[in-house]
């Protein structure tokens, strides 16, 4: 048994389904971060006071499956076991936690997946070959290149990397379609938080736009600021 090896906003997501389904037991699939704690979990199934229903989609190797105890006992019952030897083998992991999400046991530790770099081929292909095809008027930038093949070094070494390159060079680009490659070689996902609202439109508007005209299918989505999004809370308050 071990402290909580949850990411807030997963643990918060947990306890609210339990809550909502008046404390009785809920599974969960959820992936786990290169960090070892889960970053990220969907409710599947919700049960009775007497019997939960089986998990309808079959997690992946490096997921776990999560459920709680009502009781707060976190030791694992012989359905638990049934359930560990079910996935375990399979790479997956199993976690029992209280109703609270505040303590976790994690029965099986889910397999550690390695870490797969972006291959340099790739890379140098995409500048090379697919950029200017998918660009009338490209023009090759010096620095460009290279620069990306030191970020998707960072990337997988998982190193801070800063970078300084002159206008004109195209880092957007140069951050961008690494970190989009790595993802797609780690079934991961990565963020990018600019500093700026023009840039984040630059890299909506324009750069995700290039890079999916240029042959990479991925999927995106795009995050504002809090200021930009409508809290429920306070919208009651108000009515």
């Amino acid at each position: 048994m071990s402290g909580l090896r949850f990411k807030e906003s997963a643990a918060q997501r947990l306890r609210e389904a339990i809550r909502e389904a008046g404390g009785v037991e809920v599974f969960a699939i959820g992936d786990v971060g290169f960090d070892r704690r889960v970053s990220r979990l969907e409710i599947h199934c919700r049960g009775t006071q007497s019997a939960t229903p089986a998990l309808l989609t079959r997690p992946r190797a490096g997921q776990v499956v999560i459920h709680n105890h009502p009781s707060g006992n976190l030791e694992p019952s012989s359905a638990d076991f049934a359930l560990a030897n079910r996935y375990g083998d399979e790479g997956v992991g199993v976690i029992i936690v209280d109703s609270l999400v505040e303590r976790d046991n994690w029965v099986v530790e889910p397999a550690k997946l390695p870490r797969h770099p972006v291959n340099p081929a790739d890379l140098t292909d995409f500048f090379d070959q697919h950029l200017p095809r998918s660009m009338p008027d490209f023009e090759a930038r010096e620095g460009q290149l290279p620069m990306a093949l030191t970020v998707a070094d960072a990337l997988h070494d998982e190193r801070i990397l800063l970078a300084e390159a002159g206008t004109g060079t195209g880092k957007s680009l140069a951050y961008l379609i690494p970190s989009i490659l790595w993802a797609k070689a780690n079934d991961a996902k990565v963020v990018i938080s600019t500093y700026t609202r023009n840039l984040q439109a630059q890299l909506v508007g324009s750069d995700i736009p290039l890079a999916i005209d240029a042959g990479l299918e991925f999927d995106w989505a795009l995050l504002k600021g809090r200021g930009n999004y409508l809290c429920r809370r306070k919208l009651v308050q108000k009515q």
